[in-house]
Formats: structure tokens, sequence, C-alpha cells
């Protein structure tokens, strides 16, 4: 999927990845028989990475569809226990078990 990665923290809203601003490849692939999505995002180890492993129970994902006008914008439930850094392979990996997809411009603030 192209577009925008997003994780935060869901209770304090902090933004630990956000490939706006620091870009970084990553991949959204869904999972047979209904079973979820899995993410991988290459990352260097560093702040952002260990804040999303400490975090893990407490993540917001969202993944922005920005080359659609107008924007849909995916929000995905991580499964915590699937949040994983591979060193080797500098990848982030986790897997959602469920997700909400929505245009922001449709709703009126």
């Amino acid at each position: 999927m192209q577009g925008r990665l997003l994780i935060k923290h869901a209770v304090g809203g902090r933004t630990f990845v956000d490939t706006a601003k620091t870009p970084a490849a990553f991949a959204v692939n869904e999972l047979p028989d209904g079973a979820g999505w899995a993410f991988e995002a290459k990352l260097e180890n560093g702040p952002a990475v260990r804040n999303v492993l400490s975090w893990r129970r407490e993540l917001n994902v969202f993944v922005f569809e920005e080359h659609r006008q107008p924007v849909v914008k995916h929000w995905y439930y991580v499964d915590p226990e699937s949040v994983a850094y591979d060193e080797a392979s500098s990848t982030l990996r986790l897997r959602a078990v469920s997700k909400l997809a929505y245009v922001p411009d449709e709703y009126a603030w």
C-alpha cells in the first residue's frame, strides 16, 4: 500500500513513527483467511523503535492513502503480542487484527 504510516501512543497521542516526517519503506499485506494484516517497516533501531516496543499495548497505527482524493485513512487495531523488531534486517513487524477505513473530510468537526 502506498501512503503514509503513522504509529502513535494511543493514550498520550505522542507520535513514534511518521513516514511523512522521517521517510521509511513500509508494506502492509492482508493475511489469508481474514486473519488480519501484516506490517513491515524499515527503521533504524533508535528512540522510535524503542518507544513502539515499550508501548506495544497502547498503539494506534494508521495508513493514509494520500494518492487518493479525498485521502482515505485506515486505522488498525494491533495485536500487541505481534510487535517485534528484527535487528539484523532493521525491520519493525506487527500484525493488526482489524481496521476501520474512513475519509476524514466527511466528518465535520
